[in-house]
């Protein structure tokens, strides 16, 4: 399970999520709420002998729902998650995560889907 797997596999866990996690755009026709991943920017670290399995990693999260509240209590949820991601593997056999790191999160309405819309940028430290 690679490290998008094990994302996806957590974030399913929260109510309201269970197939409604998606990489760069959502399903067509899905109902909020939902949740997109896209990746930022990745780097692999080497040492001596070469790459030594550590992928740095900055991620978004966009976060869709009907309403203002209902969208704050679903980022609230997805913190909350985010947050337990140190030092264990995601997802049951997903990648163990050294260190995450919740870079940025606000609000904002997105007009093309007539929904509120939460944004999470984190970083997260990984075995590959």
């Amino acid at each position: 399970m690679d490290f998008e797997q094990g994302l996806t596999a957590e974030l399913s866990t929260i109510a309201g999520l269970s197939g409604k996690v998606f990489p760069i755009t959502a399903a067509q026709g899905i109902s909020a709420p939902y949740v997109v991943y896209s990746l930022g920017n990745t780097e692999r670290t080497n040492g001596l002998s070469g790459h030594d399995g550590l992928v740095q990693a900055q991620y978004q999260l966009d976060l869709y729902h009907s309403s203002y509240s209902n969208l704050k209590a679903l980022k609230k949820l997805v913190v909350a998650d985010i947050k337990t991601y140190n030092q264990r593997n995601i997802g049951g056999a997903g990648p163990y995560i050294q260190q995450v790191e919740i870079l940025n999160d606000f609000e904002t309405y997105d007009n093309g889907v007539n929904l509120y819309k939460g944004v999470i940028e984190f970083n997260v430290d990984y075995n590959e």
